[in-house]
């Protein structure tokens, strides 16, 4: 069983059509390997290939998607992953053109940060001492908390 590390995502669109597309593949089953195809072979390569270009080694576990573009021209996701975010899918998005601000924790090996298509990747040390006998339900409020005190 892995630690889970929680994300909170706000990703702009440049169109309605772009933030459906976004929306129907995050609901779909397998938004990772859409976006960064997994090549055939053995699970240890499968493995590998997934930790070394998306971040993490399992898709995500949904926990919402929240379609806002009419009001904010961008869709909200929030999911856990395995031992660490998918910078690597973050990046991904941002070479699609989107605008990608993403806060995530991960508690058990203590660590949290935020992406930024500007800034990249802002990782972050000894944070999860204050999360740390919290319930996995209360997580996605720390990480909007690490958002803004890692302003993105």
């Amino acid at each position: 069983m892995p630690n889970w590390c929680a994300n909170t995502v706000t990703v702009y669109s440049n169109s309605k059509e772009e933030n459906d597309k976004l929306v129907s593949l995050f609901e779909g089953e397998t938004p990772f390997n859409s976006l960064i195809p997994t090549p055939e072979g053995s699970s240890g390569d499968m493995i590998s290939f997934r930790t070394e270009h998306w971040g993490t080694k399992w898709e995500p576990e949904m926990e919402s998607v929240y379609d806002d573009y009419a009001v904010y021209e961008a869709s909200v996701l929030n999911f856990e992953t395995a031992w660490a975010p998918p910078i690597g899918i973050y990046q991904k998005l941002t070479e699609l053109g989107y605008k990608v601000y993403a806060a995530y924790i991960e508690p058990g090996m203590d660590f949290c940060g935020t992406y930024s298509s500007e800034e990249g990747d802002q990782y972050v040390e000894g944070y999860s001492a204050i999360v740390r006998d919290m319930p996995r339900e209360e997580w996605p409020s720390v990480v909007q908390d690490v958002g803004e005190t890692f302003p993105l």
